[in-house]
């Protein structure tokens, strides 16, 4: 196995073992073998090499002494930082972006998945372009030539453009296909969960959909997305890639049409880890990237879903329930369960805000259609009036064309 020597960065005075517990857990998903970890401080990161001369010196005595296979720099640097550090090191050096890089490498599994990895890779080594760059052009056709006066930069950057540009004409169709299927689902209810890794968005959606998606206590487990009903209701949801603080840029454009089910969803789930002590770091990530995708906030609703409540102190739940009222916010877990029916009822609530209003009147005898209402969607008033009944329900766009069809003989007002 790979050794890896990891390099925490401590930008402030805050403790860093939040930040050292998640660097290691990216290391283990990388599958290196983390053989040692130092912290240091920094202030204003060097142009040149990004830490000081004295940090330099003193990591290199690490490496002398563990004689790791790649330093891990818990951090982004540039190409020219990067080649800095290896020359000083005579190691190669990996910095943040790369590592989680590397894990979306392993884990893709679906093609589209794989496309989209790849272009991102691909992104990311064109910002690692120095003069010194191994030459791209020993992959070229034979037949190429390059053009007067062309750099060897130059060249290399076209290149990695070109393979860029083949791979973004993929990834567009893919986009197309997705745009359809949306359209097909247009008149059904959208839901879509976001959320730091590890956070639980795939148990909450198996949860609710009774799928059987991987979940598993790890940082990045699933990279495609997944959109189902759920169960027992007209309602899609969709699970997407796990954020993390200082996601690649490279990775979020790259993965655009994914999370562009996000950005047209009707409702979004953010599942929080309450559990986590960096909690609010987390959903500063969460809502920064949600930010750059393109979220708006004010036409979709955003429902602060509380998980992993069974791993707080029994004496704290009554607070922390308390908390999540005046927050708007739901409470749960999603290994036992507890406050899975509190998201169905809020669930319900904002989805029934886009439904119908109908009013109707037909036959008190007509069980069957008092029946359609009553599973399909809300009796919100009746009355009876001798052997009529007068009732005013909310269905949604699919049940409501299927009264319209079935029940062609009752009085019906559809109020717009």
């Amino acid at each position: 196995m790979t050794k890896a020597l990891t390099i925490i960065i401590q930008h402030t005075a805050a403790d860093p073992q939040v930040r050292r517990d998640e660097t290691l857990s990216l290391i283990r998903a990388a599958l290196y073998q983390a053989v040692c970890d130092t912290t240091v401080r920094l202030r204003e990161p060097r142009a040149a090499t990004y830490i000081t001369p004295a940090a330099i010196e003193m990591i290199d005595a690490l490496v002398q002494t563990h004689e790791p296979d790649v330093i891990i720099v818990d951090d982004s640097l540039t190409g020219v930082q990067q080649r800095q550090l290896q020359r000083a090191w005579d190691c190669t050096v990996l910095d943040r972006p790369g590592l989680i890089l590397r894990i979306f490498l392993r884990r893709a599994s679906s093609r589209i998945a794989k496309l989209q990895v790849r272009r991102a890779q691909l992104a990311y080594q064109r910002t690692r372009l120095v003069r010194e760059w191994t030459h791209l052009e020993r992959q070229r056709a034979v037949s190429f030539i390059g053009g007067p006066g062309e750099t060897q930069l130059e060249i290399d950057r076209r290149l990695l453009d070109q393979k860029i540009d083949k791979i973004d004409a993929q990834l567009q169709s893919a986009r197309r296909t997705r745009q359809l299927n949306r359209q097909v689902r247009r008149h059904l209810p959208s839901l879509a969960l976001v959320g730091y890794t590890n956070a639980g968005k795939s148990s909450l959606f198996n949860l609710l959909t009774s799928e059987k998606r991987p979940s598993r206590n790890q940082v990045f487990t699933t990279l495609d997305s997944a959109t189902r009903k759920i169960s027992g209701t007209n309602v899609t949801i969709t699970d997407t890639i796990g954020f993390i603080s200082e996601l690649p840029p490279q990775l979020v454009n790259a993965f655009h049409a994914t999370l562009e089910e996000v950005t047209q969803a009707d409702v979004i789930l953010h599942v929080h880890d309450i559990a986590s002590p960096a909690r609010e770091d987390h959903d500063r990530d969460v809502t920064q990237i949600l930010q750059q995708i393109g979220v708006n906030a004010a036409r979709q609703p955003i429902i602060d879903v509380w998980n992993k409540i069974d791993l707080l102190p029994d004496k704290d739940h009554a607070i922390l329930l308390r908390q999540a009222k005046q927050a708007g916010a739901i409470a749960l877990s999603t290994r036992s369960q507890q406050g899975l029916d509190d998201l169905h009822r809020r669930l319900t609530e904002v989805i029934e805000r886009s439904w119908q209003k109908v009013s109707l009147r037909f036959e008190a005898s007509r069980g069957d259609l008092w029946s359609f209402l009553h599973s399909k969607g809300r009796v919100t008033a009746y009355r009876r009036q001798g052997k009529r009944l007068y009732v005013t329900a909310r269905l949604d766009v699919t049940s409501l064309g299927q009264l319209q069809d079935r029940f062609q003989d009752v009085a019906l007002r559809v109020h717009l």
